[in-house]
C-alpha cells in the first residue's frame, strides 16, 4: 500500500498500471472556497472484491445536508463524493432559487463516470452541490411535520426508485428551493452557468421552472412554489400505480411522470412568450401565485444539458430502494378476508339494541334501522360478506325510499345505513396508511354525491360487502343476493355505457379492484377537480369514470363484457350482463322511486345531475383548495398538539 495525494484528474493516468482506485471530487471550502486535497489510498491487490477506503479532512458546516466523515469505505471502481458547501449569501444571492443543485442517489460511493458527471456541475461558479443518500433521505422524509403531515405516509407507499426519487426531490425543494437534475445529464453550455434563473433584462425573476423535455430532466424552484407543491401531491397520488397489473393498458408509474411533472403548469398556468427562451406562465387566477416557467430547450445558447450514456450497472448502484425489512403500506396479495366487525358496528354507529333510535323524524318520513346478523360475516369458506351497504345524509327516509330500503334486507343478510355522521367517522377512524392523501382531499369533496363516491370504495375496500344507491331496486335475475355464490370474489353489472357498474358492486375485503377504484379517485379529484364550485363534476371525476379506470388497472380492461376475469395478485372479478340487460333493470333497477326528485327534496336531499347546484365553493382546483387550507389546517394541527401536551 503507498499513500499519494493526487488531482482528480491525474489519477487516470495510475489507473493505466492497473491499480485499482479511488477518488474525490473537488471540494470547496466554506470560507475561502478554495480546493481542498484529499487522501487518496491506492491499492495494488488485483481483488476485485476488496473495498477501497478514503480519508478527507473534515469541513466545517450547519447545513442539514452535509456528513462529515473520518473514514469512508467504498467498493471497487467507486468514489467517495463529498458535497460543496458554499455560504447562503452566495447562494441564495439576488433571485428566489437558491444556487444549490440536489442529487438523490443511493450512497455517496458513486461509480467513476457517474462521479465525473457530478464533477461537470461541480465547476459551476456559485453553486452548492449537495448529494442525499438513501439514509439522510429516509430520516428527512419520515420525520412527523405538521405542515405535510402525508409525506411520512407516502414514503411508507413508495417502494420503486422513481416513486421514492420523485418524493424526496419534490420535498427537497418545496422545503428549500433549488435546483433538481437527473445524474445522467450534464450542464451545456445553454446551461449558461446557471444565470438563465436569474432575473432576466426586464427585471422578470424566476420562481418555478422546469425544461420542455419530456419528463422534465431539470426542475428549479423557490421553496413552497406553488407549482411545486401541486407537483408533489399529484406524484404521491399516482403511487398506486406502482401496483398496476397490466401496463399496456393502464400506464404504471414510471410512464405517468411526464404528466405528473406537467400538470401543475399545464393547468394552473397559461404561458406567455413562447419565443423567448422560457415562456413565463402566469397563474389563471390572479391570486398573487409566483410566476412559473418552461425552459425552451431549443432555443438557449447552445445545448441546455447534455446526456451522458452511463451504463446500465452504473445508473443501478444509484438507485434508490427500499430496506428489506420494511413492510409495505398496503399488502395487495392479501386474501384472508379477515373484517374487523367490531370497528364496523361502531363505525355506523352501535348494534341496533344500542343505536341512537329516538331521532325526531318528519311525520311523513320513516327512521331506517340497521340489521346486524353475526352469522353474515362469519362464513368461513365465502369471499364477499353478507352485508348491504347504503348511505344517505340522514336515517330519515320518505315512505316510498324506505319501502324500496327493504327491499335489500336480503335472507341471512346484515343491512346497514350508513348517515353522515357514520360516513365522517369512517374517514377518520384511521390514519389509512395506504392512503397518504384520503384525509387531506375531504375539503375537495365539495358535493354529497362526491363524498358518497369517496366513503363507497373506502368502506368496501376496509369491510367487504354489496353497496347499492338508495334509490336502486333489486331485479328479478339478482335473485335476492343468491347469485353472488360463496367463492365470488368482486361482482359489477355492466352498465348502459358498458362499463362496469359504480351505482352497485360487491368485492370481498382488501381486493385490489377496491383500492384501485379509492386511489384513482384520488388522482382523479387532484387532477380534474380544477373547478370545485360544480358538484356535477362527479359523474366524471369520483363516479363511474373511477371505476373504469380501477378495472383497467386490475384486469386491463375498462370495458369488461360479462364473464369472469383474474387480474391483480390472481383475484378474480366477476361481470353480469350488458348494456340491454341494463336498460331492462334485469339485474339493478336504476331510480326505482316515482318522482325521486321530490322524495329527495323532501329529505334535503339534491341529486348530483341537478342543474345549476351550487355548493358556494371558489372557482379554482382541489390542489388550490388545499394549499389555501394548509395554514388553517396546520395552525389546528398545533393547537391539537399543545392541547395534548
Amino acid at each position: 500500500m503507498r499513500r499519494i495525494t493526487f488531482a482528480f484528474y491525474f489519477i487516470f493516468i495510475l489507473r493505466s498500471l492497473h491499480l485499482h482506485w479511488i477518488s474525490s471530487v473537488d471540494i470547496y471550502g466554506v470560507e475561502d472556497q478554495s480546493f481542498v486535497d484529499v487522501d487518496i489510498i491506492f491499492n495494488e491487490n488485483e481483488n476485485e472484491d476488496e473495498h477501497q477506503h478514503i480519508t478527507f479532512d473534515n469541513l466545517e458546516d450547519e447545513h442539514p445536508g452535509k456528513r462529515i466523515h473520518d473514514e469512508v469505505i467504498c467498493p471497487s471502481n467507486h468514489v467517495f463524493v463529498q458535497d460543496k458547501i458554499l455560504p447562503m449569501n452566495v447562494t441564495h444571492a439576488n433571485r428566489y432559487i437558491p444556487r444549490v443543485i440536489h442529487f438523490f442517489v443511493k450512497s455517496k460511493c458513486l461509480p467513476h463516470d457517474v462521479a465525473l458527471n457530478i464533477k461537470q456541475w461541480m465547476a459551476l461558479d456559485n453553486h452548492a452541490i449537495l448529494l442525499h443518500d438513501h439514509n439522510e433521505i429516509t430520516e428527512y422524509l419520515s420525520k412527523e411535520r405538521i405542515d405535510l403531515p402525508f409525506i411520512p405516509k407516502a414514503l411508507h407507499c413508495a417502494f420503486q426508485h422513481e416513486t421514492i426519487l420523485d418524493l424526496a426531490r419534490l420535498v427537497w425543494l418545496h422545503d428549500h428551493g433549488g435546483i433538481s437534475v437527473d445524474i445522467d445529464h450534464i450542464p451545456g453550455d445553454g446551461f449558461a452557468n446557471g444565470t438563465l434563473l436569474d432575473p432576466d433584462a426586464h427585471g422578470t425573476t424566476r420562481h418555478f421552472l422546469i425544461d420542455d423535455h419530456p419528463y422534465p430532466r431539470f426542475i428549479a424552484s423557490e421553496p413552497k412554489h406553488f407549482a411545486i407543491y401541486g407537483t408533489l401531491l399529484l406524484s404521491i397520488a399516482m403511487q398506486y400505480r406502482q401496483h398496476v397489473f397490466n401496463s399496456t393498458a393502464y400506464a404504471n408509474y414510471t410512464d405517468m411522470r411526464n404528466e405528473i411533472y406537467s400538470h401543475t403548469v399545464n393547468y394552473e398556468f397559461m404561458g406567455r412568450d413562447y419565443k423567448q427562451v422560457i415562456t413565463t406562465l402566469r397563474s389563471k387566477e390572479r391570486t398573487g401565485i409566483s410566476l412559473a416557467g418552461r425552459v425552451n430547450t431549443k432555443r438557449t445558447a447552445g445545448n441546455f444539458l447534455l446526456q451522458t450514456s452511463l451504463p446500465d450497472e452504473s445508473l443501478a448502484s444509484t438507485r434508490l430502494t427500499i430496506d428489506k425489512d420494511v413492510e409495505k403500506c398496503v399488502d395487495l396479495e392479501d386474501d384472508s378476508y379477515d373484517i374487523d366487525t367490531d370497528t364496523l358496528i361502531d363505525i355506523i354507529g352501535g348494534i341496533p339494541d344500542n343505536e341512537m333510535n329516538n331521532e325526531s323524524c318528519p311525520d311523513d318520513q320513516v327512521f331506517i334501522r340497521n340489521t346486524y346478523i353475526p352469522n353474515s360475516f362469519l362464513e368461513t369458506n365465502r369471499n364477499i360478506p353478507k352485508v348491504v351497504h347504503m348511505t344517505s345524509k340522514s336515517k330519515c327516509f320518505t315512505k316510498p325510499y324506505a319501502k324500496n330500503a327493504d327491499l335489500w334486507r336480503f335472507e341471512d343478510y346484515s343491512f346497514f345505513l350508513h348517515d353522515d355522521a357514520a360516513v365522517e367517522r369512517l374517514f377518520h377512524h384511521s390514519k389509512w396508511p395506504e392512503f397518504p392523501l384520503l384525509k387531506e382531499l375531504l375539503p375537495c369533496l365539495t358535493s354529497g354525491a362526491m363524498k358518497a363516491d369517496y366513503w363507497r370504495y373506502l368502506i368496501t375496500w376496509k369491510f367487504g360487502g354489496l353497496y347499492t344507491d338508495m334509490d336502486n331496486a333489486p331485479g328479478i335475475m339478482f335473485k335476492n343476493g343468491t347469485i353472488i355464490t360463496d367463492m365470488v370474489d368482486a361482482f359489477f353489472e355492466v352498465e348502459r355505457s358498458e362499463v362496469a357498474s359504480q351505482y352497485f358492486f360487491a368485492v370481498s375485503p382488501h381486493h385490489p379492484l377496491a383500492y384501485f377504484m379509492m386511489s384513482a379517485t384520488i388522482e382523479r379529484i387532484i387532477m380534474m377537480a380544477r373547478e370545485l364550485d360544480r358538484a356535477r363534476q362527479a359523474a366524471e371525476i369520483t363516479g363511474p369514470a373511477a371505476v373504469k379506470v380501477a378495472m383497467m388497472a386490475t384486469i386491463g380492461n375498462g370495458y369488461p363484457a360479462e364473464g369472469n376475469y383474474v387480474g391483480t395478485s390472481n383475484r378474480s372479478v366477476t361481470v353480469v350482463g350488458d348494456k340491454r340487460t341494463a336498460k331492462q333493470g334485469k339485474y339493478l333497477i336504476r331510480q326505482s322511486i316515482e318522482s325521486f326528485l321530490d322524495e329527495l327534496k323532501k329529505m334535503n336531499m339534491t341529486h348530483y345531475k341537478t342543474r345549476g347546484e351550487s355548493n358556494g365553493k371558489a372557482d379554482h382546483s382541489c390542489q388550490r383548495e388545499m394549499k389555501n387550507m394548509a395554514p388553517q389546517i396546520e395552525l389546528s394541527r398545533k393547537l391539537k398538539l399543545g392541547n395534548n401536551n
